[in-house]
């Protein structure tokens, strides 16, 4: 899809790689929703359909950014996809959904809690063994 979005073919609609990676997202969190009828299809249901996923969620952050990030991600993708409008506008509307995805993908990736002090040694000790074991293959490759 990548290659295909930035290939000279201008058929390819520029939001698609934007519902590509909100799909990936949600994909990704798939378990922490309790429905089995979750599907990657996010982009279809209606705002009672949202609603229903919002209390099936289990994950904090999703729940806390359902609201201000996905919704409105989801609504500017609705309005790109269906726009008849001029090329700025679409623009603006696909910068706006670059913005969400950003965003949601921020506050998604950010810790909910800073460390606990016992345990910031053994996460020193982790990030090190990890440092030591990239050393190590770039060391390996040089051979």
């Amino acid at each position: 899809l990548f290659a295909r979005c930035r290939s000279v073919d201008d058929d390819l609609p520029q939001f698609v790689l934007v519902e590509y990676m909100l799909e990936n997202m949600c994909c990704a969190f798939r378990e922490e929703f309790q429905d089995a009828s979750f599907g990657s299809d996010f982009l279809s249901p209606s705002d009672s359909d949202y609603e229903s996923l919002l209390q099936n969620c289990h994950h904090k952050s999703l729940r806390d950014h359902f609201d201000k990030l996905l919704k409105p991600l989801v609504e500017t993708l609705r309005m790109a996809n269906n726009t008849k409008e001029s090329a700025l506008q679409e623009k603006r509307l696909i910068g706006k959904a670059w913005i969400y995805i950003g965003l949601l993908r921020l506050h998604l990736l950010i810790p909910s809690s800073p460390i606990d002090p016992g345990k910031k040694p053994a996460a020193k000790v982790n990030q090190l063994n990890w440092l030591l074991k990239s050393i190590r293959s770039n060391l390996l490759s040089y051979r």
